[in-house]
């Protein structure tokens, strides 16, 4: 079954949208989640349900050059 709650990134990590990060959407107009897969950064928005409106992929070598 199809679950429509559900969030997904684009290396297949889901989650859903807790009730803190709607709150937070509904008072900021939007949320910053970052995968803790790929550390991939997306910006969710709340239009009657939750929408990812941006998305900022992470190269691998950035992510060696952060630690």
């Amino acid at each position: 079954m199809i679950d429509p709650t559900l969030q997904y990134c684009s290396c297949g990590y889901n989650w859903k949208p807790t009730v803190y990060q709607k709150i937070v959407m509904l008072v900021r107009g939007e949320y910053t989640k970052t995968c803790p897969r790929c550390q991939n950064h997306m910006k969710l928005v709340l239009v009657e349900h939750v929408v990812c409106i941006e998305r900022e992929t992470i190269d691998k070598e950035e992510l060696w050059k952060r630690s």
